[in-house]
């Protein structure tokens, strides 16, 4: 498994490097929004930060995204002493195709759709039942997955852009977690035109 990722993200690189020229455009954003698990059983609504990286290759752009979801682990058994005592999330390092469709006056409208990494860090824990505490080992493992979006551009001036996106995520379960985890993520940031 872990082989075939590797594979699998040296020929992305490789694809991106070699599609790349320097009269093509290229833009970098930082993101930030909510991370809104689905069914989950253990991750709470949470907030996002990343950074999304793209570049023309037309008349598509491929994009490539670093993203971490920040959360806490869900109570286990409602109205018990319950406390997270380290960080819980998901990792998102993923790459994809974005094409733009649409344009209304000042708005850019774009559809993305990539494949990726998706590292769940599930934190260690502390619960009481019935004067009984009990503490729980956090747990990292990396999957595979991937993900849809629409999104919106707004000009600012020739350099800068307010970008907006709602992405729909799913990926594989590890060990006892469901098949299929999905989950939804919304975010706004600053996105930076660079035109060599």
């Amino acid at each position: 498994m872990k082989k075939s990722l590797i594979l699998i993200l040296f020929f992305t690189a490789n694809f991106t490097f070699a599609q790349f020229s320097l009269k093509n455009p290229t833009a970098v954003s930082l993101n930030t929004g909510f991370f809104l698990p689905y069914s989950s059983e253990v991750f709470n609504t949470g907030v996002s930060i990343g950074m999304d990286i793209q570049h023309k290759i037309s008349p598509a752009y491929l994009f490539f995204v670093i993203n971490y979801n920040i959360s806490s682990r869900k109570e286990i058994l409602p109205n018990q002493y319950f406390n997270n005592t380290s960080g819980t999330g998901i990792l998102e390092v993923i790459g994809g195709v974005r094409l733009y469709f649409s344009e209304s006056k000042n708005l850019k409208y774009f559809f993305d759709c990539g494949l990726g990494l998706y590292v769940e860090n599930k934190g260690s824990y502390e619960m009481r039942v019935d004067n009984v505490s009990y503490s729980y080992k956090g747990v990292s493992n990396g999957t595979i997955g991937g993900n849809i979006g629409v999104g919106a551009d707004y000009p600012l001036n020739k350099d800068f852009d307010l970008v907006g996106r709602i992405k729909y995520h799913l990926y594989f379960g590890v060990g006892e977690d469901p098949f299929i985890n999905p989950y939804f993520g919304i975010s706004a940031g600053l996105k930076y035109n660079i035109k060599f």
